[in-house]
């Protein structure tokens, strides 16, 4: 628990966002709930680690996305990622990601990420970096159907 505590503050401060007004521990997911300064609405971010990767599942700014540690890092700002998503033996959704920094990639969420990501049991990401080179991730969701709800809730679908 103290490692993925520690890993999840490691991610926190790799994109630039501070500990917030709330935070809460929910099973394998560190909860972080901010008022949002420059809307009515509210940051929201649940972070998990499986190993050293970490993923994030946000809603900043009414914007939701995904945040994935970077596999090898040395990204550069305008670098372009194909991202390959896929939850449990569901479909395999392809998306593209930037990276926020040279260790974090925000990942495009498709309307199906976003429902996968209740259901699931796990989810599996491939990122192809610029130069070719693949790495895989699965991120066991253990807590997200407690977890995620309020992330979904802070970003409603657009319709």
């Amino acid at each position: 628990m103290r490692k993925f505590v520690l890993a999840c503050a490691a991610l926190a401060a790799l994109t630039g966002i501070a500990f917030g007004e709330e935070n809460r521990v929910i099973g394998n997911w560190l909860l972080r709930v901010d008022d949002d300064r420059f809307s009515d609405g509210k940051t929201v971010i649940a972070i998990t680690a499986q190993g050293s990767t970490l993923l994030a599942v946000r809603c900043i700014q009414k914007n939701f996305s995904l945040a994935i540690s970077a596999p090898a890092g040395g990204f550069e700002a305008d670098d372009t990622v194909a991202i390959k998503f896929r939850a449990d033996a569901n479909p395999i959704v392809e998306t593209t990601g930037a990276p926020i920094n040279k260790a974090i990639i925000e990942v495009v969420a498709t309307p199906d990420m976003r429902r996968e990501l209740l259901t699931a049991r796990e989810y599996a990401f491939r990122v192809t970096m610029p130069n070719g080179a693949e790495s895989d991730s699965v991120f066991k969701a253990g807590a997200a159907a407690r977890a995620l709800p309020e992330v979904l809730k802070a970003c409603p679908e657009e319709k």
